[in-house]
């Protein structure tokens, strides 16, 4: 993590070098990049990013850091469902930000998907919709929660990427267009979700 004398620079200035070196780290690769180029095109000598982060490691988990905390805010809080229909719209709405988000900020999709642990981004978010997936029923009660967990995040990294590949092969498509309605059903089955409880459509559902 940073070193105290960065938290000392303005947020701006924080942003900036975070930027710089996000970009740097994703175009360069998390093992390529240079720390001495990344503090070139940040303008700071190497006496003041070493008074910053404690070597190239150190500056990498910072980035991966705010990484995750930009995802996450992306997200926001997960608010408790008080039925299905209203659960699926919500997880709807929120996966499409989340990759709105990635569309819109390539570097942060190079990162995430490389070097940050969709777990690590969301991992409250995830918590909060197993919970309440399990108060709905739409999970059934005999299977570890910790394995729900894992098995949840992973649905969603395979949703995500396919989302974005659908994105990139074709052009002028965006997230609003695409059809989540088979992401759902294919989580519902990962949970063992009772038949009347599987999504149909969850964006008609408000």
């Amino acid at each position: 993590m940073p070193l105290p004398r960065f938290s000392r620079l303005t947020q701006e200035q924080q942003k900036h070098v975070l930027s710089v070196a996000r970009a740097r780290f994703a175009s360069d690769g998390v093992d390529g990049a240079s720390y001495s180029r990344i503090i070139a095109d940040a303008g700071i000598s190497k006496t003041s990013a070493y008074q910053y982060f404690d070597g190239r490691a150190d500056l990498l988990a910072a980035v991966l850091t705010d990484v995750a905390e930009r995802a996450s805010a992306v997200l926001g809080p997960w608010q408790d469902a008080r039925n299905s229909a209203a659960f699926w719209s919500q997880l709807d709405e929120g996966a499409r930000r989340l990759v709105d988000h990635l569309v819109r900020n390539p570097d942060d999709r190079a990162l995430l998907n490389v070097g940050v642990p969709i777990l690590d981004v969301v991992g409250s978010w995830f918590d909060r919709i197993v919970a309440n997936a399990v108060e709905l029923g739409l999970i059934r009660s005999d299977l570890d929660p910790d394995l729900l967990l894992a098995a949840t995040a992973k649905t969603f990294e395979a949703i995500d990427g396919w989302v974005l590949k659908r994105i990139s092969d074709a052009p002028g498509t965006n997230t609003a267009s695409v059809d989540l309605d088979d992401a759902w059903r294919l989580l519902a089955r990962v949970w063992g979700t009772p038949a009347l409880l599987v999504p149909r459509s969850p964006r008609g559902i408000r």
